[in-house]
């Protein structure tokens, strides 16, 4: 997607060059060299190129506000439920934290740092390169562990004071149509709060399991115990059994983060088969819409 926006970028500013520079010099331009001066008199003459050029402004804008201001992310997996569902389709704030490069990690201005509690999209890592949307739980120099169901944190040492472990509460959520609907797959729903941060998750308190499958194993340290190290975040999804996160694939580098989470705005449902009417939405939704918290 970045590619397509680099070479569209770079299309549109040959329309602006083509569509605005005098005509009288156009053609002296091209008298210095009759090798290119046919294609480029073609070129200038193109209706289609004089229409396309009357969208350059808003293609520009687009590009611009794509590349440093906001994305557009769609959700694939349940991994966020409920705070996100699979189709829905979310805006990234890109500059919560940072400005980059565009097409590149590399940081021209430091905003702000990602909080506890944050839900962010960010890239992948060499296994599993696809982006990926989860909350931030541990901050560099937070010590965490994961046991039976439960979340423990042991903050970063700050002027000599080191915090114990602190254990994250999590308290029932009132019973709605929606939550019955959960425990009738085993989930029950869970409300929790990380530095003021109010948000809901979903535990499956059927599976005896602490984790299910390859988790990831720091070196030096004990099972399910995780440090995270300096410039990396520890990230989990609401949907605490269902979800692959740092606990199976470790830490998100900073520069990975592609921003925050910031607000969603509508579900979309598409039709499950292999014709065309894969892509025409089944249904659309805006029940989930709002900030996300």
């Amino acid at each position: 997607m970045n590619i397509f926006l680099v070479v569209l970028t770079l299309i549109s500013l040959m329309c602006y060059i083509f569509t605005h520079i005098s005509y009288s010099r156009f053609y002296a331009l091209i008298k210095r060299d009759n090798n290119v001066s046919r294609f480029i008199y073609i070129l200038y003459h193109s209706r289609v190129l004089a229409e396309f050029s009357k969208w350059l402004p808003f293609l520009l804008v687009f590009t611009f506000v794509k590349l440093f201001i906001i994305e557009p992310f769609i959700i694939v997996t349940n991994s966020m439920s409920k705070t996100l569902n699979s189709g829905d389709v979310t805006l990234v704030n890109k500059m919560a934290y940072r400005i980059n490069i565009p097409l590149t990690s590399i940081k021209l201005v430091s905003l702000s740092s990602p909080k506890r509690g944050d839900v962010i999209a960010f890239k992948g890592n060499t296994n599993n390169p696809i982006n990926q949307v989860n909350r931030i739980i541990g901050l560099p120099g937070d010590t965490l562990k994961y046991q039976d169901k439960e979340l423990y944190i042991k903050k970063k040492c700050y002027e000599g004071l080191c915090p114990n472990w602190e254990k994250i509460e999590k308290n029932y959520t009132s019973m709605t149509k929606q939550k019955a609907e959960y425990m009738e797959n085993n989930l029950i729903e869970y409300k929790q709060k990380l530095d003021g941060k109010s948000f809901k998750i979903l535990n499956n308190d059927m599976l005896t399991s602490n984790l299910v499958g390859d988790t990831f194993q720091q070196k030096n340290t004990p099972e399910n115990v995780w440090v995270i190290p300096e410039k990396h975040y520890f990230v989990m999804g609401d949907n605490r059994d269902n979800s692959y996160d740092s606990r199976f694939f470790g830490f998100v580098p900073e520069k990975n983060i592609i921003g925050n989470v910031a607000y969603n705005i509508l579900n979309i449902q598409l039709n499950h088969n292999k014709s065309w009417l894969f892509w025409l939405p089944q249904r659309i939704s805006f029940n989930n819409s709002g900030t996300i918290q």
